[in-house]
């Protein structure tokens, strides 16, 4: 039995995957790395509970689904398939801060505003977690937030337990740990790149019970213009392309193209939105 455990890069989720192995003991498994032979032991982080699939992913994914035992698999790809899955949110600026000090900042020519605007392989934080909200087999899937578990601990895995199948117990010292740990990324967004995840993702950040931020636009800079949308449309699609090479599980590449379609569509929509918001501002309203 595979069971999904799904995030948005930066989302913490190794915190609910760590309490879940030290409590249950029960490992986890890196789906995105196709050749999960190439990890040398030194690079599993076995504290945490993580383990290498010993082969090709697509092989591992293949028995995991068909064997009796509880296999999680950590993602922050698309839904491909009709099984179960425990879906983490973060707040979506810190999600996004963390996530581009850890993996992009120096590493790539991508910036902050446009790691906002999903200008990376996974796309944007409300594209995200609108794909696998959009399953049709929502009883087979959990939606948390990190917040949530670590306000809660016992709560949020009790409410999981019926997907992974596991008593809800955790010890005095892991709900201590849990409780305790600081989630906040370093550094905040500077205020154009604050309003311009309000103007984004605020709609979806309320539905889904965050704060909405409160900067105000006083210019749409270079960063923010409708050609760095289109360009980001193009990397996406590099993006997908790539993916797609890496894997071949069934109904993966139907699953990325139209992923693709969404996010093509979306990113359209918040070129003619900041077109609007650039006319707004040049006539002074």
């Amino acid at each position: 039995m595979l069971v999904w455990i799904a995030s948005y890069p930066g989302s913490l989720d190794y915190l609910f995957l760590q309490v879940l192995h030290q409590r249950f003991g029960i490992p986890w498994y890196e789906a995105e790395i196709a050749d999960q032979s190439s990890l040398p032991a030194d690079q599993i982080a076995t504290q945490l509970g993580q383990k290498s699939a010993k082969g090709s992913w697509r092989k591992f994914y293949e028995r995991a689904v068909e064997s009796d035992r509880l296999v999680l698999a950590r993602t922050r790809m698309p839904p491909t398939d009709a099984i179960p899955f425990v879906y983490i949110s973060r707040e979506g600026s810190r999600a996004i801060r963390t996530f581009y000090n850890q993996n992009l900042q120096g590493k790539t020519q991508t910036s902050l505003s446009r790691t906002i605007l999903g200008h990376h392989m996974y796309g944007d934080w409300t594209g995200h977690f609108q794909n696998w909200q959009s399953r049709s087999e929502q009883a087979n899937g959990k939606f948390i937030t990190i917040e949530q578990f670590i306000s809660d601990p016992e709560s949020l895995i009790d409410s999981v337990s019926p997907i992974l199948g596991s008593p809800a117990v955790i010890s005095a010292a892991q709900l201590e740990a849990v409780q305790h740990t600081d989630i906040a990324p370093n550094g905040d967004m500077l205020p154009d790149e604050a309003a311009l995840f309000d103007l984004v993702h605020g709609e979806s950040a309320t539905a889904r019970g965050y704060a909405r931020q409160t900067s105000a636009i006083a210019s749409i800079s270079d960063a923010l213009a409708p050609e760095t949308l289109l360009s980001c449309i193009e990397e996406y699609r590099k993006s997908i392309r790539m993916i797609g090479q890496m894997h071949e599980m069934s109904g993966y590449i139907t699953s990325l193209q139209s992923q693709l379609s969404e996010e093509t569509g979306r990113l359209r929509d918040y070129i003619d939105v900041l077109k609007n918001e650039n006319s707004r501002l040049k006539n002074g309203g």
